[in-house]
C-alpha cells in the first residue's frame, strides 16, 4: 500500500516538475507558423505572431534561418509579461522610400517590459539608396530617414546578439526606456554614409552597452538630452565619428544629461574620439558626470574633445555662445596614436565656461578654454607643433606633475601657455621646450625667466609677477624682461611699448648663466616699470674667470640681500 502511494505520489511529482519546466520555457511563435516563409515578405506574418505571443506570458516569436523581406512594423506592447524576440535569419527593409509612408523607422519595439532581442541574426537596412537623398548636410531641418530599430518605452529589458546593418539613418534608437541592457551587438555601415549613427540614446536611463563592435558613417554612439545613468564598456568603434555626448542645445526645453560612464573602448581610424558637443546660440542647459577612462585610440583624429561651438556645415547662428553649462568631467588613462597634431581641445564656452574638469594620465598636447575650478595632472606632452598646453580665459585651475618635452630648437613650443586667466597653479612640473619655468630647476635654455612685450603695442597690463627659489644650469639670459621683444624683426618699432608692467620680483634665484649679462631689465620709456625686486640672485657667468654683469633700462630695481651680479648699479 506504501509501495503504491509513493509511486503514485513520485508519477504526480514528475508530471508536475514537466508541466513547471514547459512553462518557465514559454510558448513559442514561429512566423512560418502564420505563413511566414524565405524570401517572402513577412510583415503580416509577424505582427500576427507578435500579437499573439504578446498576450502569452514569457512567449518567443521565432523568426528561423533564412532571409525574409519585412516592411515597416510596430511590435507594441504591454504584453502579458516577458516575451522574446528571436531572429536567427537575415530581415531585409524595403530599399524605395515611398515604401515607408513617411515612418522615421522600420522595425519598432514599443511600451514592452521584460522584452528580449536576440538570436544572431541581421537587421538590414537596405540603405545605400537613401543615403543618396540625405541632404541633413545642406539643410539644417532636414528630413529624418527611416531608423532600423527603435525602442520606445522599453523598460527592464535586454537586447543581444544582433547585428544591425545599412540602416538608412541611425542603426537602433533608444528612447524614453529605462533599465536596458545591449551585449553583444555589431553595427556596420560604411564609413562615408551619412547620419548611421550607431545607437542613439535619448531621454533614458540606466543603459549599458557593452562588448559592442560598431562601424558608421556617423557616431558609434551618441548620447542625446534628459539621458542619465549610462554606462558603456568594450566597445570598438571604427570607422565612424567616435563616442559622443550631444550634440546638446539645439532645441528648447532639453532635459540635462548626467552620470555618462565610458570605459574600456578602443576606437581606429575615426574622425573623432571622445567628446562632448553642444551648439553655440543655444537655451540654458546642462550636462555633468560625465567620465571618459581606460580607452585606446589608434589613428583618431582629435581624440580628446569638448566643442561647445559645434555647426556642422555652417548651419547655424554663431552670434552668441552655448548656455549649455558643462561640469565635472574627466579623461583619465587615454593613450596611443592621434591623427591630428592637436590631440585634446576643451574648447568650453565663454558664456557658461566649464567646472571640475579633470585630465590624467594622458599623452598629449592640450589645450583649454574657458575652463574653471579644475586640475590637470600626470599628463605628458611631446614634440608639439606649437604651445604644449594652452591656457585661455580659465579661472581656479590647477597644472600639476606635468612633463612637457621637445627638441631645444623646436620653434615655438611654449610650454604652458597662460593668457585671460586668473587663480591658475602650476607645481611640480617638468618642462623642457625654451621657455619660462617658475619654481624651478631650467638646465640650458635659451632664456630663464622673462617677461615680454611687444614695442608699439596698445595699452596693456601685467602686475603682480614673483619669481622664486630657481635654480639656473648654464641658462642663457636668465633674468630677462624685454619690453622691446619683436622676433626676427617682425614688428613695428615706431614706438615703445604701452604694456604697464609693475610689482615684479625675482628672489632666490642661483646658478650659472650661459650669457655675460646675467640680468637685463629693458623697460618701456612709455610707462615705465614700477615696484621691482630683485633679491637674493646669485648668478655666475659659465666662462672660467668671468663675472656675470647686469643692465637696466627705464628701471631702478630695488635690490636687496645677496646681490650676484651686482643688479643694475648704474642706468645703462
Amino acid at each position: 500500500m506504501n509501495n503504491k502511494m509513493g509511486k503514485n505520489l513520485s508519477i504526480v511529482t514528475i508530471s508536475l516538475l514537466l508541466l513547471l519546466a514547459s512553462t518557465s520555457a514559454g510558448q513559442v511563435f514561429d512566423v512560418k507558423s502564420y505563413g511566414g516563409q524565405p524570401n517572402a515578405d513577412i510583415t503580416q506574418a509577424l505582427t500576427k505572431a507578435w500579437k499573439a505571443a504578446c498576450a502569452v506570458a514569457g512567449s518567443k516569436v521565432v523568426i528561423s534561418a533564412g532571409t525574409y523581406k519585412l516592411g515597416v512594423v510596430t511590435l507594441l506592447g504591454p504584453c502579458k509579461g516577458a516575451v522574446e524576440f528571436h531572429l536567427q535569419g537575415t530581415l531585409q527593409a524595403p530599399s524605395d522610400l515611398s515604401s515607408f509612408n513617411g515612418k522615421d523607422f522600420w522595425v519598432s519595439f514599443q511600451r514592452i517590459n521584460s522584452l528580449t532581442v536576440s538570436g544572431g541574426g541581421v537587421f538590414d537596412g537596405k540603405g545605400q539608396t537613401a543615403w543618396q537623398k540625405n541632404n541633413c548636410a545642406k539643410q539644417y531641418s532636414c528630413k529624418t530617414l527611416p531608423i532600423n530599430i527603435r525602442f520606445d518605452y522599453v523598460t527592464n529589458s535586454i537586447v543581444h546578439d544582433i547585428q544591425s546593418k545599412d540602416s538608412k539613418f541611425f542603426h537602433i534608437n533608444v528612447m524614453g526606456c529605462k533599465n536596458l541592457k545591449i551585449q553583444h551587438v555589431t553595427i556596420t555601415a560604411p564609413g562615408d554614409s551619412p547620419n548611421t549613427d550607431g545607437i542613439h540614446i535619448g531621454r533614458s536611463s540606466k543603459i549599458t552597452i557593452t562588448n559592442a563592435k560598431i562601424g558608421t558613417g556617423d557616431d558609434c554612439i551618441s548620447i542625446g538630452d534628459g539621458t542619465q545613468d549610462v554606462t558603456t564598456n568594450q566597445v570598438t568603434c571604427g570607422p565612424g565619428h567616435g563616442i559622443s555626448i550631444g550634440s546638446l542645445g539645439r532645441y528648447q526645453n532639453e532635459q540635462p544629461v548626467s552620470g555618462i560612464r565610458v570605459i574600456g573602448s578602443t576606437l581606429s581610424s575615426t574622425k573623432n574620439g571622445v567628446r562632448i558637443k553642444t551648439w553655440p546660440s543655444s537655451p540654458p542647459g546642462s550636462a555633468s558626470d560625465m567620465h571618459f577612462e581606460n580607452i585606446i585610440m589608434n589613428n583618431v583624429a582629435n581624440p580628446i574633445l569638448i566643442d561647445q561651438g559645434y555647426c556642422p556645415n555652417n548651419q547655424c547662428s554663431n552670434k552668441s555662445p552655448s548656455k549649455v553649462k558643462i561640469s565635472n568631467v574627466s579623461f583619465k588613462n587615454i593613450r596611443g596614436t592621434s591623427a591630428t597634431k592637436e590631440v585634446v581641445k576643451l574648447i568650453c564656452s565663454n558664456s557658461v565656461p566649464c567646472q571640475q574638469v579633470v585630465v590624467a594620465d594622458i599623452d598629449l598636447n592640450v589645450r583649454f578654454d574657458y575652463v574653471t575650478n579644475s586640475i590637470v595632472h600626470d599628463i605628458q606632452s611631446k614634440d608639439s607643433k606649437f604651445f604644449y598646453i594652452n591656457v585661455m580665459g580659465c579661472k581656479n585651475f590647477q597644472i600639476q606633475h606635468v612633463t612637457i618635452t621637445a627638441l631645444g630648437d623646436s620653434p615655438n613650443t611654449n610650454g604652458i601657455r597662460i593668457g585671460r586667466s586668473s587663480k591658475i597653479t602650476i607645481t611640480n612640473a617638468k618642462i623642457g621646450t625654451g621657455i619660462r619655468v617658475i619654481g624651478g630647476t631650467l638646465s640650458s635654455t635659451k632664456n630663464g625667466v622673462r617677461i615680454k612685450t611687444w614695442p608699439s603695442s596698445p595699452p596693456g597690463s601685467a602686475s603682480d609677477m614673483h619669481f622664486e627659489n630657481i635654480i639656473m644650469n648654464n641658462v642663457a639670459n636668465p633674468i630677462l624682461i624685454n619690453q622691446g621683444y619683436c622676433p626676427n624683426n617682425q614688428c613695428s618699432n615706431k614706438s615703445p611699448s604701452k604694456v604697464k608692467i609693475s610689482n615684479v620680483s625675482f628672489k632666490n634665484i642661483r646658478g650659472t648663466s650661459a650669457t655675460k649679462k646675467a640680468v637685463k631689465l629693458i623697460y618701456s620709456n612709455s610707462v615705465p616699470c614700477q615696484q621691482v625686486v630683485v633679491a637674493y640672485i646669485d648668478l655666475v657667468y659659465k666662462e672660467a674667470g668671468g663675472s656675470a654683469t647686469s643692465t637696466c633700462v627705464n628701471v631702478k630695481p630695488t635690490v636687496l640681500g645677496k646681490k650676484n651680479p651686482c643688479a643694475c648699479t648704474n642706468k645703462q
